[in-house]
């Protein structure tokens, strides 16, 4: 097992408890997934950067599956290194980075951190309709648990722009890739799409939900919009979502972090 480094100090609130890696074995038969926008580290309302807070979010939170978005790779805002490569050194975990863009005078991206071996990973395009459309790609990884069992993750982030087409041409894309994957497929991401919105829609005839009425996700510090979701797909039924939490993080990004909590046979 990786060790993890000492919880800090600062404690968080969540809508409904978690649990600490400390306080679990590689016996266990639920599986936490985190979507994180870290919007490169730079605290809300900020013009540094703290990266060691984004770490602190993900190790209280307990996640063991992270899919990251806006991540910095050697860019002038962040300074050198790879964000989410840092972020796995701190946290002891395995990472995957998956280039969007050229940014800064480095790479800007979306990522995936595992608490489990990575043993696979794929970066996949995106298509977009509209001209000077920022480039968009999915981060997929598959990991082995503990349990000998294989999952697909996948770290999202779609265009951001009013048109809709773009994020629903980039689903279609998504959609063709994960639709003959084997074994369960975890979503995860900005969708930057309202719940009843073409786009969600879409994803969620797809997809299933992993909540109902989904909680508030940005502005970080006061949050009125609903575009994190968590989302997956498992034909042999083998995922229950048994919690769904948006964590009381004002601070650490512009985005406030989503948690669900699966069991897993």
């Amino acid at each position: 097992m990786r060790r993890l480094f000492t919880l800090l100090g600062i404690g968080m609130l969540l809508f409904s408890c978690g649990i600490s890696k400390s306080s679990r074995n590689s016996g266990d038969s639920e599986l936490r997934v985190m979507a994180y926008n870290i919007h490169h580290a730079q605290p809300m309302g900020e013009d540094y950067i703290d990266l060691d807070g984004i770490a602190r979010v993900i190790e209280q939170s307990g996640a063991d599956l992270i899919a990251l978005q806006e991540v910095d790779v050697d860019t002038e805002r962040s300074g050198k290194g790879n964000q989410a490569e840092m972020l796995a050194q701190k946290l002891g975990m395995d990472f995957f980075f998956a280039k969007s863009i050229d940014y800064g005078g480095g790479d800007y991206g979306v990522a995936v951190l595992s608490r489990f071996p990575i043993i696979h990973q794929q970066i996949i395009p995106l298509p977009h309709v509209n001209q000077g459309a920022e480039q968009r790609v999915l981060g997929l990884v598959r990991v082995k648990l503990p349990t000998g069992k294989e999952v697909s993750f996948a770290s999202i982030h779609l265009d951001h722009k009013g048109d809709a087409r773009d994020r629903l041409s980039q689903l279609s894309e998504v959609i063709r890739v994960t639709k003959e994957m084997d074994g369960p497929v975890i979503l995860a991401g900005d969708f930057n799409a309202l719940p009843g919105s073409a786009t969600m829609e879409r994803v969620f005839n797809h997809f299933n939900p992993t909540c109902g009425d989904c909680g508030h996700t940005y502005p970080a510090n006061s949050p009125s919009k609903t575009i994190d979701y968590i989302v997956y797909k498992d034909p042999a039924n083998t995922l229950r979502v048994l919690e769904n939490t948006v964590i009381e993080e004002p601070k650490a990004s512009d985005h406030r972090p989503v948690r669900i909590l699966f069991s897993i046979e």
